[in-house]
């Protein structure tokens, strides 16, 4: 995960200055547990605690992302489980996919989704769905 929050904390934080104010790395998955696992990751690479949003499930992430873009905010990278009930994460993608597409500032996320299928075909998925890079559980640090 290293190299995807570096990059994405360079677009956050560069040479010491805020490059967007308002930018956000957000978590997704209906298991709390993986949530913290992967909070604690980013965090041990300096990221900033109040730019990570942690949701339990895709329909609160995209209430959360529409808020965010309502107040001038961006978000940048978002990890997100594939296996979540109510709205699983390719219809999360899809529709996160859709309410970028209506942004005026035309700043897509990169997309890591994140599956406890190892089956390539849960990968394909995800990638056509608009997910940038797809990762099977469980995650270390250093594979994204």
């Amino acid at each position: 995960m290293s190299a995807a929050v570096a990059n994405h904390k360079k677009l956050i934080v560069d040479n010491g200055k805020e490059s967007h104010p308002r930018a956000f790395i957000m978590i997704i998955d209906d298991e709390a547990y993986n949530c913290e696992v992967l909070k604690a990751m980013i965090l041990s690479m300096g990221v900033d605690p109040s730019r990570l949003i942690v949701c339990l499930g895709g329909k609160q992430a995209l209430e959360r992302a529409s808020d965010v873009r309502q107040t001038g905010g961006v978000i940048k990278l978002v990890l997100t489980d594939l296996s979540m009930p109510t709205m699983n994460g390719y219809k999360f993608i899809r529709k996160f996919r859709k309410q970028e597409s209506g942004d005026r500032q035309g700043q897509g996320a990169i997309i890591a989704a994140i599956t406890g299928h190892a089956e390539s075909e849960f990968f394909l998925k995800a990638l056509a769905k608009g997910a940038n890079h797809a990762y099977s559980k469980p995650v270390s640090s250093s594979s994204i």
